[in-house]
């Protein structure tokens, strides 16, 4: 069964400034109904909860279609700084994944990935806008044991180790369109060797799975039919 994020909920040191990134540069519409700033992405809607003390950086990863890769390279190297590692800037997933990727900075320092899964329809080819932004499809989160944590989702969600079984510092957790990034607390986000996974509770809703809330280290999964 697939699992799909329909919100998530972070808690950030400048609320105005994630939405300006997201409602500004990449003219992402003003989410409706909520008590702190929003927007709607694709399917997702992601919440901005204002946390001074908010310690880390955070990542997340939008599904894109397959067809518009290079346009959407192009479309956000327009709009914020495109990372890269030795040299490279676009990556390929291990081969389980069958993704590819485009990472860049997003607001205060987190980490965002384009992805692009060619097992989901490839979509059309043509001029990539916000509107290609299909989903949130990752988010990462520390906690301070990825085996650990990932053996809880399984026995109680039923949320399983994504292509390979997690090791000490990283695992995924979920299904193509869904997946929790574990990662042990202090590991830093790909590409970067400076930006540190984020410490706090953020609220992830998704559906398709196994009904019920699930703490995944300081942070809360619910899933809903």
């Amino acid at each position: 069964m697939t699992m799909k994020i329909t919100r998530v909920s972070l808690p950030v040191r400048s609320a105005s400034l994630w939405f300006d990134f997201f409602n500004q540069r990449l003219q992402l519409a003003e989410g409706r109904g909520d008590m702190s700033p929003s927007i709607q992405l694709g399917s997702t809607r992601v919440e901005f909860r204002q946390d001074d003390g908010q310690i880390g950086d955070h990542h997340l990863a939008f599904t894109i279609p397959e067809a518009k890769f290079g346009q959407a390279k192009r479309w956000i190297g327009e709009r914020t700084t495109v990372l890269s590692r030795d040299g490279a800037d676009e990556f390929e997933c291990s081969p389980a994944w069958n993704a590819h990727s485009v990472y860049f900075e997003g607001p205060d320092g987190a980490v965002l990935e384009l992805i692009a899964r060619r097992e989901l329809p490839p979509g059309q080819t043509g001029e990539f806008t916000s509107a290609s932004l299909l989903a949130v499809s990752e988010v990462g989160v520390a906690v301070s044991s990825v085996p650990e944590s990932a053996s809880a989702l399984a026995t109680s969600a039923e949320l399983h180790p994504y292509t390979e079984s997690p090791d000490e510092t990283f695992g995924a957790v979920g299904t193509t369109e869904g997946l929790l990034i574990l990662v042990v607390e202090g590991r830093t986000w790909f590409p970067t060797s400076d930006k540190i996974a984020a410490y706090g509770r953020i609220d992830i809703d998704a559906t398709g799975h196994n009904p019920g809330r699930y703490l995944v280290g300081s942070s809360t999964l619910t899933i809903r039919d």
